[in-house]
């Protein structure tokens, strides 16, 4: 940061894990991207440095433009927890999606979003109290090939072995 300051630029943008590790080092960050717990964005206003985190409000401009869906009211279902799913899911809940359902492998990582979305902080933001849930997503089939040796091309002599696995499908309650 002390380099973005001296060479007078403009602004930055940032990846794991550098999101959550450049967080003492800004003058502000946006609420939104407080509520996420990181920044993708830093940029320079005037001679202070201020993080954002642009990840989720790509996703509305997708949602709300191109597809012309308004998520105020409606219930919402997102695949994963991890970063892009926090910040899609903070948007989300602050344009007025009325319940967020979180699916993911992990239930524990998913109810860390769940439990994120319902702090007092988030209530504070109008994003509170929408995300209750966690179904554990089954994962998917795996499957892969062995060529034999002795194949001359990869069209020929080839095995399958395909294998499921399940988790539970149990609904969880982060309330």
């Amino acid at each position: 940061m002390r380099g973005l300051r001296a060479f007078n630029m403009r602004g930055i943008n940032l990846t794991i894990p550098h999101k959550v590790a450049v967080l003492p080092y800004l003058d502000e960050v946006k609420p939104a991207a407080a509520l996420m717990g990181a920044v993708n964005t830093v940029v320079r206003v005037g001679d202070r440095l201020v993080g954002e985190n642009t990840d989720g409000r790509g996703f509305m401009t997708a949602l709300t433009r191109d597809a012309r869906v308004d998520p105020a009211g409606k219930r919402v279902v997102v695949l994963g927890a991890g970063g892009a799913a926090r910040s899609i899911t903070v948007e989300l809940a602050l344009a007025g999606a009325q319940r967020i359902t979180i699916v993911n492998r992990s239930p524990e990582r998913g109810l860390g979003l769940v439990e994120l979305l319902n702090r007092q902080d988030a209530r504070e933001s109008r994003v509170g109290s929408v995300a209750r849930s966690v179904l554990p997503f089954p994962r998917a089939r795996r499957s892969w090939s062995t060529q034999h040796p002795s194949a001359s091309s990869p069209m020929s002599t080839t095995s399958r072995t395909s294998t499921t696995r399940r988790s539970p499908t149990a609904w969880l309650s982060a309330t």
